[in-house]
């Protein structure tokens, strides 16, 4: 969905800035540019935010259904409500305007729905990025063993849906997870912090100039910012989901909460009937 509408908004963009003429052109026709520009912009961030709302709720989707998950709820509020007004507002005030001196469109929005929309974005993404890297942090703890007692208990269970390539060892009450995935789950921690930083890079830069220029950028400027926004978008998300291994992060995930749910059962120490019978 969202290749599709960053390929859309590429071809809207061009017949918008070739057809419409933003050089000689009416303040109709400003307008609806800039309309055309609004809605293509903010259906790309819905998007990305979906994305995002669902891949932290991936992790335990096993566990908690998306109207009993506090995270997913919480989210999904926050999408509605929060950018929901903010581009109710943009929509409202568009600026679209024709430039008595050179007779070109000027289009953009006013400086406080551009406060608005990068402060909403920038926190919203750090705070996703954020929750995701939480509920997969127990997949990259490593405990030891607590007692030389407890290390007398060892089992080895085998994760069942990880096509066998995961073995977790019980030592005490403690899970220890040795696979051949954890390298990829530490690097997928690190593309996901480091594509946040480069996605909201591109927004910032964006926003920037239209909070610079008040509303009063040239068309085809404006158009030319969106776009490479949208584009660099796109790029960072196939650059998170490239690989086929991403979606063992949310499974392991859930078994990383199912583990610490089984390990206190596992761990605990079973009397013998020599035992019994000596108490």
């Amino acid at each position: 969905v969202l290749c599709f509408i960053g390929i859309a908004f590429d071809i809207a963009g061009s017949i918008t800035v070739a057809l419409l003429g933003l050089h000689h052109a009416t303040a109709a026709s400003c307008k609806e540019a800039m309309y055309i520009c609004l809605a293509f912009y903010c259906s790309t961030k819905v998007c990305v935010e979906l994305f995002l709302i669902e891949r932290a709720h991936a992790v335990r989707h096993k566990l908690k259904r998306r109207l009993h998950d506090p995270v997913w709820l919480a989210f999904m509020f926050i999408l509605i409500c929060g950018f929901g007004a903010i581009a109710i507002l943009a929509f409202i005030a568009p600026v679209g305007v024709v430039n008595r001196g050179d007779g070109q469109c000027r289009i953009g929005l006013p400086r406080k729905a551009v406060m608005l929309l990068m402060t909403y974005d920038i926190l919203m993404n750090i705070a996703l990025t954020g929750v995701f890297i939480v509920l997969l942090w127990p997949l990259l703890r490593f405990q030891r063993a607590r007692s030389a007692a407890q290390n007398s208990l060892k089992r080895t269970v085998s994760i069942f849906g990880l096509r066998s390539k995961t073995i977790t060892s019980y030592q005490g009450d403690a899970p220890l997870i040795f696979d051949r995935d954890t390298q990829q789950l530490k690097e997928l921690v690190f593309k996901s912090v480091f594509g946040t930083i480069i996605m909201m890079t591109a927004t910032i830069f964006n926003l920037v100039f239209l909070f610079r220029y008040d509303g009063q950028e040239h068309g085809w400027i404006c158009f030319m910012c969106c776009l490479l926004d949208v584009t660099w978008t796109v790029s960072v998300i196939h650059f998170i989901t490239e690989t086929k291994r991403e979606d063992i992060g949310p499974a392991l995930a859930r078994q990383a909460w199912s583990n610490e749910r089984m390990n206190w059962s596992i761990s605990r120490p079973r009397l013998t009937r020599n035992q019994c019978s000596e108490g």
